[in-house]
């Protein structure tokens, strides 16, 4: 996200936060890399952000909702939190489930995947967060990947729009597309 927001306005201001240092200095298109947990005080130094990004972190996390709370107070008044993370193996069909299809999933071989999140999970996880899942997409990675936008649920102006939502995702995809092509 913060490599699509640069090549979308490189005057953004790009914050990451990882547990890990190794993404720290693999991540040139990041201002300011906070190697930390969620909680790290340093990441309201830049607050208020317009987007927070977990990009295949919820599957990963014991207590979505507390994580999820503190991403969401991160925010400003117009700022989306964007979530991706595995959904369901290619193919799959919720009037046939096949549990030899799920096995042999490709996410299902990392140990640290302790859950997976549907659309309707999703949204009673936006609910318990007092927010609204304003988008969702389960077309990524030929199915095997959701995207979802949370926004406040008092707000809903334009920019709440689904479909502008995924317009905007369209075009920053478009642009690092293009960008990576210039470049190989």
């Amino acid at each position: 996200m913060c490599r699509a927001a640069k090549l979308r306005n490189v005057a953004s201001i790009t914050v990451a936060q990882d547990v890990s240092p190794e993404a720290a200095t693999r991540c040139a298109w990041v201002d300011h890399y906070v190697q930390g947990d969620i909680e790290d005080a340093r990441l309201r130094l830049h607050a208020p952000y317009d987007v927070v990004s977990l990009t295949h972190v919820i599957e990963h996390l014991v207590d979505p909702v507390a994580v999820l709370r503190r991403c969401l107070s991160l925010l400003g008044r117009d700022g989306v939190a964007f979530i991706t993370a595995p959904f369901r193996p290619q193919g799959w069909r919720d009037d046939a489930p096949d549990l030899e299809r799920w096995r042999a999933y490709s996410y299902n071989h990392v140990p640290a995947h302790i859950q997976y999140f549907s659309q309707g999970s999703m949204r009673r996880l936006a609910d318990a967060l007092g927010v609204k899942l304003v988008a969702w997409s389960d077309r990524h990675d030929a199915g095997e990947a959701f995207e979802a936008w949370l926004a406040p649920s008092d707000l809903a102006q334009p920019a709440r729009d689904a479909s502008r939502l995924r317009r905007l995702t369209m075009r920053v995809a478009a642009a690092m597309r293009a960008r990576f092509a210039r470049t190989a």
